[in-house]
């Protein structure tokens, strides 16, 4: 886990802010899990404090590439969509 990601993923909730009634989906916040070195780094919300906090670190199921941007459950967290 770095600070760095921490505090990128503060923009998160600023974009929020700026888009929220675009429609009411866009209330919900889900994980984050950002790779590194074959590993998932897994963040989630804490929206009433506006941050996302470092939950685990997991080894990926297979090999993804650097720069992937998808959605899919983690089956390490419960298979909540991330």
């Amino acid at each position: 886990m770095t600070l760095n990601h921490t505090n990128q993923l503060q923009t998160v909730f600023e974009v929020q802010e700026r888009i929220l009634d675009i429609h009411p989906f866009l209330e919900k916040l889900f994980p984050i899990a950002i790779v590194e070195n074959d590993h998932f780094l897994i963040y989630d919300a804490e929206p009433n404090h506006q941050r996302y906090v470092f939950v685990r670190k997991v080894a990926t199921p297979m090999p993804i590439p650097q720069g992937v941007r998808a959605a899919f459950p983690l089956e390490s967290y419960d298979n909540r969509m991330a």
